[in-house]
């Protein structure tokens, strides 16, 4: 990672991050690579229940406005509100698919920054043990 990356990185992180980070390396220091695992499994895990758990609220609410036949006196009246419900599902699911377009950007976005950062963690190491083995 460039110098401006690494820049740009710790500018994004400082309001609300920085912080965190340092106490979640104090926290990880003294475990072993399976206990890291673990850990991160466990993040992901949270990570992909919040994404369940707003999709079904989601899900919930555009199900809970379909039209019941029981509320509508007319049959007119109740196909008109069924073609309205197959509009707003049209449009849900443009929405849904787009959603799922950015949220693979996204992912694909986030995985090539932690590659890029996991390298330039990795060039840092190296760069501090060069300095303290030729001192």
């Amino acid at each position: 990672m460039s110098t401006t990356t690494n820049t740009i990185v710790t500018l994004r992180l400082r309001g609300d991050g920085v912080d965190k980070v340092e106490e979640i390396q104090e926290e990880l220091k003294d475990k072993d690579v399976d206990q890291l695992d673990d850990y991160i499994n466990k993040k992901f895990d949270d990570l992909n229940q919040g994404f369940i758990n707003y999709s079904n609220t989601t899900r919930e609410y555009v199900r809970s406005l379909a039209p019941k036949r029981s509320d509508y006196l007319s049959e007119e009246d109740f196909k008109k509100a069924k073609e309205e419900y197959q509009n707003f599902i049209a449009w849900v699911t443009g929405v849904i698919q787009k959603l799922s377009e950015w949220l693979k950007d996204l992912f694909e976005k986030i995985l090539s920054f932690f590659k890029s950062l996991w390298n330039w963690i990795k060039a840092q190491v190296r760069t501090w043990l060069k300095s303290i083995l030729y001192i």
